[in-house]
């Protein structure tokens, strides 16, 4: 049966914020960069509509969730070997490492019931869609609006469609004009998106725009990292090597293609990203160019802005190659 979900935003004024989960804001406090929270509000919804099987959940899917170790994870599978499948959620309290605390506040997001597996054309069909259109806009116009030196007004809307069967199959497409941006070429940022991952030698493909998550953050990391406090666990960080870009960040993201083969215990990641950056390039009197800064806020109101919009080119590739046989990882 189909599902559309249609959720309308208008906001007049940006002066008054919702109250925020108390876990949204903790994630934000110890987090590297400010995080949008729209996305995590959503997948927080998602995920009480559709909890994880943990009888039948995947490493990469109990690493997933937040606030989970991976000393944890290989503890829950380790004790589901010995013991065969959970009959309630509470259970997860006699795993060793898994505290009550941490599993009552799970306890929303898991189930032991198993998921179905979707295949072929209900897939595409049998999932949920969304649309969220938010506006907002300032009563007063300050002084870069009056004097004209913003291309645009002050409104800042964005449209969002979605599609998502699962962890199976994801599409969609963003829309968004920031605040003192023109609108006579359209947005200013679209993205696009389509994620898909099976069970066989193909186990993710992800094109459009992705983030690529690999090497702690030395080698690279798109998604927000959580850290810090008094959980030293928490500093490492964990998450799939692809993942659909869902926020409205203009910086943080590949563009391009990206894919993860499995055999036995082998595993194959790859990517392949091109895409536009904002900055400012000058060239000397010896003719030779060099840049001098990058917009990673997204605006493009001024000339300066508009100018330095997609001004230079950015192309990434890389891989992971890892073996992994239960609490051993290799790569």
């Amino acid at each position: 049966m189909r599902r559309i979900l249609l959720i309308v935003q208008i906001l007049a004024a940006m002066g008054a914020a919702a109250q925020e989960p108390a876990q949204l804001e903790q994630r934000q406090e110890t987090s590297d960069r400010v995080v949008e929270q729209e996305p995590l509000m959503q997948e927080e919804q998602w995920r009480r509509r559709h909890p994880l099987c943990i009888n039948t959940a995947t490493v990469e899917a109990l690493r997933d969730l937040p606030g989970v170790t991976e000393l944890q994870v290989q503890s829950l599978i380790a004790w589901r070997l010995a013991t065969g499948p959970l009959l309630a959620v509470e259970e997860l309290a006699a795993v060793p490492y898994w505290d009550p605390e941490l599993v009552r506040r799970l306890q929303p997001y898991l189930t032991t019931q198993p998921d179905a597996w979707t295949e072929g054309r209900r897939l595409a069909r049998s999932g949920e869609h969304s649309i969220v259109f938010r506006a907002a806009s300032f009563l007063e116009r300050t002084e870069p609006y009056t004097k004209g030196e913003y291309a645009g007004g002050p409104e800042r809307l964005y449209l969002r469609y979605r599609y998502r069967n699962g962890e199976r199959l994801r599409w969609g497409i963003s829309l968004e004009k920031d605040p003192g941006e023109s609108l006579a070429a359209g947005p200013d940022f679209t993205s696009v998106h389509l994620f898909w991952q099976g069970r066989g030698l193909v186990r993710t493909l992800a094109l459009g725009d992705f983030t690529v998550n690999m090497g702690q953050g030395l080698i690279q990391w798109d998604a927000p990292a959580y850290g810090g406090g008094a959980d030293l666990a928490a500093l490492k960080r964990q998450g799939p090597f692809l993942h659909p870009f869902l926020s409205a960040d203009e910086y943080h993201f590949a563009r391009g293609a990206g894919i993860t083969l499995e055999k036995g215990s082998w595993q194959l990641s790859a990517y392949a990203s091109f895409r536009g950056l904002s900055g400012r390039l000058i060239t000397d009197s010896a003719g030779l160019s060099g840049v001098t800064s990058i917009n990673r806020s997204g605006y493009h109101r001024t000339v300066s802005e508009r100018n330095g919009r997609n001004a230079l080119a950015a192309f990434g590739t890389g891989g992971r190659l890892q073996w992994e046989r239960g609490a051993i990882r290799l790569g």
